[in-house]
Order: C-alpha cells, then sequence, then structure tokens
C-alpha cells in the first residue's frame, strides 16, 4: 500500500455524483505573530492498496510534528480494505477537517502517515514569519 496523493488545502467537499474536490492547495502557511492558529484547513489523501491487500484490517495513524518532535495532531483509524475487483489495486480517498490547529513557531513541520506502525509517506507543511 502506498499514499498517491497527499495536500493541505482550504476547502474539500465532494460533488452530487461523488466527485472529489480540493479547493486552494498549499505546502506553507505564512503568519504575521505566534503563536499562530489555523481555523480550518483540510488533509486530502488517497491511499492505493494492492490486490494481495484486499479484505484485510489495517490501522492508520496520520499526526503531524514540529521541529522539536512535538505532535500538533494525530488521528488513527481501523478500516478494512475493500475488495478489489476486476483489477490489481484500488484506490481508497480521505479527507480531514483540522481545526483551531496552533503553530508555536515557524518552522518546518512533518506529516507521518503509517499503516500498521510502518511508515508509508513522510511530507512537510512550512510555517513561515511573514513579519
Amino acid at each position: 500500500m502506498k499514499v498517491t496523493l497527499c495536500r493541505f488545502c482550504d476547502y474539500y467537499f465532494q460533488t452530487a455524483d461523488q466527485k472529489n474536490c480540493i479547493v486552494g492547495m498549499f505546502d506553507s502557511i505564512g503568519a504575521k505573530q505566534f503563536p499562530f492558529t489555523q481555523e480550518t484547513f483540510h488533509l486530502c489523501f488517497e491511499l492505493e492498496f494492492e490486490k494481495n491487500e484486499s479484505g484485510k484490517s489495517c490501522d492508520l495513524t496520520v499526526r503531524m510534528v514540529n521541529e522539536a518532535g512535538k505532535e500538533l495532531f494525530g488521528v488513527t483509524a481501523k478500516f478494512d480494505i475493500p475488495p478489489i475487483n476486476m483489477g490489481a489495486r484500488t484506490r481508497v480517498f480521505q479527507d480531514f477537517k483540522i481545526q483551531n490547529l496552533e503553530f508555536p513557531a515557524p518552522g518546518t513541520h512533518k506529516l507521518e502517515f503509517k499503516i500498521n506502525d510502518k511508515t508509508i509517506l513522510e511530507d512537510q507543511l512550512f510555517v513561515a514569519d511573514m513579519r
């Protein structure tokens, strides 16, 4: 399994015909004072599973840590990998709405994805001092 898409965005919605819409993608945030609170943003990602993983259960952990290693948020979910029909893989799209996340200082913040305690992706969010 792997992460095939990972984006921070201002807004996410799904249309009536099940299309996923990501609006205002970003990989950095600018702030004029610290600590800074980002009121609302979304973390959208897509997981891809191989045929041999179909029907298995897994634990997903997504967390963000600052440069000092302090966890800013963490989410854990247990889910069953859906059956894979006709093809060699399947994809699952997920959106997490994150509210009132406080950044105590500017810096590089690491986003970690783990499946069953194995890291499958690390990404970064940059928070810049705009003073």
